[in-house]
């Protein structure tokens, strides 16, 4: 019998199911860090900044109210920094601001009143700088921002009002830069924006109104920039946005009302940008500066609000996209600069607020993914880059407002963890990045507002390939060493859309060895996330032995028992293992006279038989003559000459006994 290769199963349709994947070793999931303040409250966390290496926010532990925080990233190193109001109350941080390695807030000890202070990460680090107004009164410093290697704020010292100030972290260095307006009214300073090294703010000197100004630190150095709406009429700059190293500000020149300016920080370098688009527009608004171009909400009779830019001339201000075609309002709000691309919520009627981009152009400008199916819209919020991936909250109408990530793609915008089962949501909020460590404030359901980490690498690629492996596969064997065994491919696939790389423990034609051996298949995809899956293949001997008999024999009795036969060997092949051959009768048995049925079995190791026979015939002696079996036919007559010829030397013997000389003897 030739042996085929038999494929008995193998169908995907019935394939097992892959294990539990494994993702990236540098994927570790979103966690609680520390429960500050065990129990149901929690401790609120609010947002923070990096100084150092440690992340520092605000934070109540339930006892002893809003202090200052740091964290390491670990839980023994989770801890409060100073205890700058003993008691439930808290000193309530607020402004963190970096100035290198110093970190600068504004707190209330209960003594000194709401005041700015400094930290450097230690308790006896952590002092206040200079009490601006003596005793309990609060000066209420505001805008905190670096520049430089100094801190620039708003204060209000109690008798200049509120004016911009400067601190090098020393009571000494904490002074006064311009008094605008003489008196305790102040200048009222406010949108602090630095480029490169100048600082441009709005403020009122009293005379000019609310205008553009800048600053270089100094008295003499603290100018206004120009008087957009002359006299005492304020042209109220907003949205003070640095692109370039030109500033871009919204403002309203008295005549064509509000709309978007550039300074280089001269008068004459301080001028309008008129869109080219004929009619009249209103004012922009949520300016973000993405590469080299600015981009911007605005609305015209029109296309409503919609998404605009501007290189910074006339003819290069531009409408991108009419979202929500027509005079309604595609309100894009949030706008976020990811790498080069514009990240924004908007509304184009038909998908709800949802999260889109921009490169710029109208074929650039698409929908990211569309997370609840609908109008209602996911209420996409809070967008936080994080490396190469945008992170947000959004609520997908299943799993409450929970974290989610992108990286621009459908595929690639996903819900990163679900803290909460159900609609409610775990309400996360992003608070500050170090290194390669995201923060979160969120509560699970079991605690209140807490603490949350997970690393950079969990927000890329940190979910397994799909894997699905043939079922199990039988096959004949065809040799002592088992046979080659073709199976079917597993099925990989990735939410990337790339096709993860498979591997085999055994490849597909190999040779596999009789009995059960398991194929394990691992897909691992391009980010180092693996998955894997297994069957068996089963190479089997069923095939009988090839068995064939002698041929019949025929010999002659050698006694009236019969005759002892020796007969030739049967002849087996099998191609997997050696054959027991079992003879019944056995050669060199003695076989009666007459025909005699040989059964021969052959069985090899695995049991597999196969049966033949053939016949032994043993015939009587022949005698001299004759037919050789010492009789014939031949009627009455010969049968009586036969008998008289039989009993002649019985007659004889008696004629002798009665014969005279016989008795004389």
């Amino acid at each position: 019998m030739n042996r085929c290769l038999l494929l008995l199963s193998g169908l995907l349709s019935v394939g097992a199911p892959a294990m539990a994947g494994i993702p990236a070793p540098e994927c570790r999931p979103v966690s609680t860090l520390k429960d500050i303040a065990p129990g149901a409250e929690g401790s609120d966390p609010a947002p923070g900044v990096t100084v150092g290496g440690a992340l520092f926010f605000a934070a109540d532990d339930g006892a002893g109210g809003a202090e200052l925080w740091k964290t390491d990233g670990t839980a023994a190193g989770t801890l409060r920094v100073k205890d700058i109001r003993p008691g439930p109350e808290g000193a309530s941080p607020a402004q963190l601001t970096a100035v290198g390695d110093t970190l600068f807030f504004i707190a209330d000890n209960g003594a000194n009143g709401l005041e700015l202070w400094k930290s450097d990460g230690t308790e006896a680090g952590t002092t206040l700088v200079k009490d601006l107004v003596p005793g309990g009164g609060s000066s209420l410093p505001t805008s905190l921002i670096a520049l430089g290697s100094r801190l620039y704020f708003v204060a209000d010292d109690g008798v200049t009002g509120f004016e911009l100030w400067t601190s090098d972290g020393t009571a000494g260095g904490t002074t006064l830069v311009m008094d605008l307006v003489p008196g305790s009214i102040g200048g009222q300073p406010s949108l602090l924006t630095a480029v490169g090294n100048t600082l441009y703010f709005a403020a009122d000197d009293g005379a000019s109104g609310m205008e553009l100004w800048k600053s270089d630190g100094t008295a003499g150095g603290t100018t206004l920039v120009k008087d957009i709406r002359p006299g005492a009429g304020s042209s109220s700059p907003a949205e003070l946005t640095a692109l370039g190293g030109v500033l871009y500000l919204v403002a309203n020149d008295g005549n064509q009302g509000a709309g978007l300016w550039r300074s280089n920080g001269t008068a004459a370098g301080t001028t309008r940008i008129v869109p080219s688009a004929v009619g009249p527009h209103y004012s922009p608004e949520l300016l973000k500066a993405v590469g080299d171009t600015l981009f911007f909400s605005m609305s015209d009779p029109v296309h409503g609000q919609e998404l605009w830019k501007s290189d910074g001339t006339s003819e290069g201000t531009t409408l991108v996209r009419d979202l929500l075609v027509g005079e309604g309002n595609g309100q894009p709000a949030q706008l976020t600069a990811l790498g080069s691309w514009l990240y924004f919520v908007a509304n184009d009627g038909t998908h709800g607020r949802e999260l889109w981009r921009s490169d710029g152009t109208v074929a650039g400008t698409t929908l990211v993914r569309d997370i609840r199916a609908g109008a209602s819209g996911s209420g996409v919020a809070t967008l936080t880059p994080v490396g190469p991936v945008l992170l947000f909250s959004a609520d997908d109408g299943a799993s409450g407002v929970e974290l989610w990530k992108s990286d621009g793609s459908d595929t690639g915008t996903r819900l990163v963890v679900d803290l909460v089962s159900g609609p409610t949501g775990s309400q996360i909020q992003v608070l500050g990045m170090v290194g390669d460590q995201v923060y979160f404030r969120a509560s699970d359901g079991q605690q209140g507002d807490e603490l949350f980490t997970a690393f950079t690498a969990s927000f890329g690629d940190c979910t397994p390939p799909g894997l699905v492996c043939s079922s199990d596969v039988t096959a004949e064997a065809a040799a002592a060493t088992g046979a080659a065994v073709s199976y079917t491919p597993a099925q990989g696939s990735d939410d990337s859309g790339a096709p993860p790389q498979l591997s085999y423990s055994q490849v597909s034609g190999d040779r596999f060895a009789l009995g059960e051996t398991p194929v394990v298949v691992t897909a691992r995809d391009a980010a180092g996330n693996t998955e894997t899956c297994s069957f068996l293949v089963k190479v089997r001997d069923t095939t009988p032995p090839e068995l064939t008999c002698p041929p019949s024999q025929e010999v002659a009795a050698s006694s009236a028992r019969g005759a002892e036969v020796q007969y030739p060997a049967a002849q087996s092949t099998d191609a997997v293992s050696t054959v027991a051959l079992a003879y019944s009768p056995p050669s060199r048995s003695t076989f009666p006279v007459g025909q005699t049925p040989v059964e021969i079995t052959a069985t090899d190791a695995a049991g597999n038989s196969s049966r033949c026979s053939f016949q032994v015939k043993v015939v009587p002696q022949a005698s001299e003559g004759g037919s050789g079996c010492g009789c014939h036919s031949g009627g009455a007559a010969e049968a009586a000459g036969w008998l008289l010829l039989a009993m002649a030397p019985l007659l004889l013997r008696r004629r002798r006994e009665a014969s005279p000389s016989a008795r004389q003897g």
